[in-house]
């Protein structure tokens, strides 16, 4: 009985991926036509903010478009569109216009947008190209990497164009097997990095053409360089006020293993959540415990009443509050192991722990393991004495690891005064303009 009803969850789960990938094909050929017969006379600039969370460098941009419309010489249309529906709620509650992916009311849209911003290469609903054989290469390109293949896509001529502002500047190489995938590796018309440094390791790793590369920084990062209402956002989180604040933020590529079971937390996760609680209330502390949007395991029910408990400590995934920039900015410890998120909190020169779990990478890396700016530990015992040293001696953590956070931050942002967001929408409005 139990087998049968095994199969039978697993038949629907294919069967609904089936379903899903026929409609992305009949979306995909009812946009492209679309293009064709709808026309407008509008002057009208329509630009899709297109990103699979509402948070990261999408929020800053696009709010600082829909605050500033006046200095385009056109009126502009900015809006937000994404595959996960729970986004599209967030974005709309947030006074945003915003569209599912595959919304058939999206396509009229679509079809007038002449100007894509993306954070994670071209996977767009849409195909950009102006030709049919173009159209059907992208096509092609697309299911043959869901389903496997390597195929490459068309780099035919353009009908709207694209920023890519990325997500991230983290130890993992750009060429990491997800990215290859779906063509997502499409030159952009302009690719807003964070410094030479990174602009470089794209060139080389990437083969792109110099000339498309800004140096802009991230928008999502200017929130770091400004004087935030920390204990707004500590209520808003559901956490008490006027408290330092721990951060649990591991990557997502790990497979932890713990009891036979996927889970966030390397060691015994019931003993490093327990002595993470217990440091917190030791400390007079909050603690988040931060999932990345990727991770697909699940915590245990014992794990969720530990974390549900203590009114100080809160579990945060990102598909319920998208925006890490705005954790950071109320963090004063931040633990991790490989995620990007530690480059971007090196800007406050901060703690940063680094659990010291087998890179999975694969020794293919952008910033490698010298460019840990933090103390990397290797036990539990060693992780909770470092969290209590960092919130009872913060200064100690800067001057130890000062020349180290210099290197680091000097390499991985050029521009640090926290203007990254008029400089991505100077870029927008040339695109447009030109």
């Amino acid at each position: 009985m139990g087998a049968c009803m095994y199969h039978s969850g697993v038949d629907k789960m294919k069967a609904k991926k089936s379903i899903q990938l026929v409609w992305a094909v009949v979306f995909r050929f009812v946009a492209f036509f679309s293009r064709k017969i709808i026309k407008t006379k509008e002057e009208k600039k329509y630009i899709c903010f297109f990103s699979s969370y509402f948070g990261g460098n999408v929020k800053p941009a696009l709010f600082y478009l829909l605050n500033n419309r006046k200095m385009f010489e056109k009126e502009i249309f900015p809006y937000f569109m994404s595959e996960n529906k729970e986004q599209i709620e967030i974005a709309r509650a947030a006074g945003v216009e915003a569209y599912w992916h595959h919304d058939i009311a999206a396509i009229p849209i679509l079809a007038k947008t002449t100007l894509f911003v993306t954070t994670h290469g071209e996977g767009l609903p849409i195909s950009r190209r102006k030709k049919f054989p173009d159209f059907l290469r992208d096509l092609t390109s697309e299911i043959g990497g869901k389903c496997g293949m390597n195929i490459a896509p068309s780099y035919g001529e353009s009908v709207a164009k694209r920023v890519e502002l990325w997500h991230g500047v983290g130890f993992k190489d750009v060429l990491a097997k997800e990215y290859l995938d779906f063509g997502v590796l499409v030159p952009p018309d302009i690719y807003c990095v964070t410094s030479e440094f990174i602009k470089d390791w794209y060139i080389r790793s990437l083969g792109f053409d110099e000339y498309i590369f800004c140096i802009t920084g991230f928008p999502r990062n200017d929130i770091l360089f400004k004087e935030v209402d920390k204990n707004k956002i500590l209520t808003e989180l559901g956490l008490p006020k006027n408290r330092k604040t721990i951060l649990y933020a591991p990557t997502w590529e790990h497979d932890f293993k713990a009891n036979g079971k996927k889970n966030i937390f390397f060691w015994e996760p019931n003993d490093v959540l327990h002595a993470l609680c217990k440091v917190a209330d030791e400390m007079n502390a909050n603690l988040i415990i931060r999932t990345h949007g990727l991770w697909k395991g699940k915590l245990d029910k014992e794990l969720y009443d530990l974390i549900d408990k203590p009114s100080n400590v809160e579990y945060v995934p990102m598909k319920q509050y998208p925006d890490t920039s705005e954790l950071l900015a109320v963090t004063e410890v931040l633990i991790t192991d490989w995620s990007s998120i530690a480059t971007d909190f090196t800007l406050t020169k901060k703690p940063i722990i680094f659990i010291d779990t087998p890179d999975p990478f694969h020794g293919n890396f952008c910033l490698g393991p010298d460019d840990r700016a933090g103390v990397v530990v290797k036990t539990l015992d060693e992780l909770i004495g470092s969290v209590k040293a960092s919130l009872v001696n913060p200064e100690n953590f800067v001057n130890k690891y000062a020349n180290k956070l210099d290197s680091v931050i000097n390499k991985s942002f050029k521009n640090k005064e926290g203007k990254a967001t008029e400089r991505v929408v100077k870029v927008i409005e040339g695109l447009l303009e030109n």
